[in-house]
């Protein structure tokens, strides 16, 4: 409730009847969130980047709620808002041949241009099909999953990345390490991202696998 909190969000659906958790960390950025700053954190990314990331997913994906909830800050800390969603995912896959695997992903480096671990961060989208890939690369194609995970990618900096500020919400890579430590501040254990870049070649999540 309050400049430099800092709120965990997560978007939750189901892709192949496995659950599928979309995480993001982030710090308020102005003083007027009051007290509802997490339903309010909701509908910022809901009307920015929900379109996009439904748009990276066929249908076999559904959006079933996103919650937010502040990790760092006055105590005491609430409890998770969430909201209800029951989206499926906009993306024709028509002519891209057979899903892959949920537990292959590609994976999004979050840069904050400073160096160590607690200063960087990534997160992994699932969903891809035979056709967007060639071997372990991407294919690079309008209609492909590397160009609709870039629009994803470019809603979330626009809108908690780059945009005009004072931004309302800022995008950062959280420490647990950092904020573990007594008298941490949460601006000292989260660091705002300064890019994010798509990396064009498959990874895998196997703690996720089925």
């Amino acid at each position: 409730m309050a400049i430099n909190d800092t709120h965990f969000f997560t978007a939750q659906g189901t892709l192949a009847g496995q659950q599928y958790i979309h995480t993001l960390h982030m710090r308020e950025g102005v003083d007027s969130l009051g007290s509802n700053a997490d339903s309010q954190l909701l509908s910022r990314w809901q009307t920015t980047c929900q379109s996009a990331w439904l748009g990276c997913h066929s249908a076999a994906y559904n959006l079933t709620r996103i919650t937010a909830q502040r990790i760092c800050g006055s105590l005491p800390l609430p409890a998770r808002t969430e909201l209800s969603v029951g989206q499926p995912g906009t993306r024709n896959v028509s002519v891209q041949g057979d899903p892959l695997a949920p537990w292959l992903s590609l994976a999004v480096n979050e840069s904050t241009g400073l160096a160590g671990r607690s200063r960087h961060g990534r997160f992994f989208m699932s969903g891809g099909y035979e056709g967007d890939v060639t071997g372990e690369s991407l294919v690079v194609n309008v209609n492909q999953w590397n160009n609709l995970v870039l629009a994803y990618i470019a809603a979330l900096n626009g809108a908690f990345v780059t945009g005009t500020p004072p931004l309302d919400w800022v995008l950062v890579v959280h420490s647990k390490k950092l904020a573990a430590q007594p008298g941490t501040q949460c601006n000292q254990s989260s660091t705002p991202v300064t890019g994010l870049s798509l990396v064009a070649r498959l990874t895998t999540q196997r703690s996720r696998r089925a």
